[in-house]
């Protein structure tokens, strides 16, 4: 089957253009400036690649107002997730230290939930967290306490009251 991708930086790419072997093949100098088809490149078995560059655009530098704004962005996020990690692992230490985790999330005014009876691949369930529950060590006399950043960059701060077999 015959394929057309868009463009592809030496960066990366995706889908089977992520392949390192073919990333390589892509820049090589066989094809970019010889023109040349690439050898068969073997993904698995029961898939192969062959490689013929249609155009080919060299890097140039990007315009400063985008680098700029792209930085500050990647900055203020990079500086948000700090203050939300310093935060979760501040609340976690204050409940290891016996505060009420119903009275420190009314003081910072974040939403919490009580879940009983959880188990493992319980649907509906957020796997990361989850797997960060079932990690916890189970409590004795006191719960257990846990932290989970999930993708897309909230924090979740846990309570583990017993476990039930």
């Amino acid at each position: 089957m015959l394929q057309t991708s868009g463009w592809v930086t030496r960066d990366g790419a995706e889908g089977v253009l992520s392949n390192n072997q073919v990333l390589a093949s892509i820049f090589s100098d066989e094809l970019l400036r010889e023109g040349h088809t690439s050898d068969v490149i073997e993904l698995d078995d029961n898939h192969i690649v062959v490689l013929k560059l249609n155009e080919y655009r060299p890097s140039k530098v990007k315009a400063l107002e985008l680098v700029t704004r792209r930085i500050n962005d990647k900055l203020q996020r990079e500086a948000a997730e700090a203050q939300l990690s310093a935060q979760a692992a501040e609340l976690t230490t204050r409940l290891q230290a016996g505060e009420d985790i119903e009275a420190l999330g009314k003081e910072i005014s974040a939403p919490w939930q009580v879940e009983q009876g959880a188990q493992r691949g319980q649907p509906g369930q957020n796997p990361q967290l989850m797997a960060e529950v079932f990690s916890l060590s189970k409590p004795s006399e006191a719960p257990s306490f846990g932290c989970v950043q999930l993708i897309g960059g909230d924090y979740l701060v846990i309570q583990l009251d017993k476990v039930v077999k």
